[in-house]
């Protein structure tokens, strides 16, 4: 049984709120200034972004850092 990390719910939060505003993984990752490899090692929990990325990713979806965490 695998172990869920604390990468792989921030990439399944990124993910749930990206397709929740019907955005690509090109569109996020042009609008907090990265590439789409990035968002997509994000959403697989491959990677955790950094302070700077998560602050960036929270504004274009619209929601808190706390959300993208996991954190109520």
């Amino acid at each position: 049984m695998a172990t869920t990390t604390l990468n792989d719910i921030i990439g399944e939060n990124i993910r749930r709120l990206r397709k929740s505003q019907r955005m690509t993984q090109q569109k996020l990752a042009r609008a907090v200034y990265g590439n789409q490899d990035m968002v997509c090692n994000w959403e697989l929990g491959k990677h955790a972004p950094s302070a700077y990325y998560l602050v960036r990713i929270a504004d274009v979806l619209g929601c808190s850092v706390d959300e993208i965490l996991g954190r109520k």
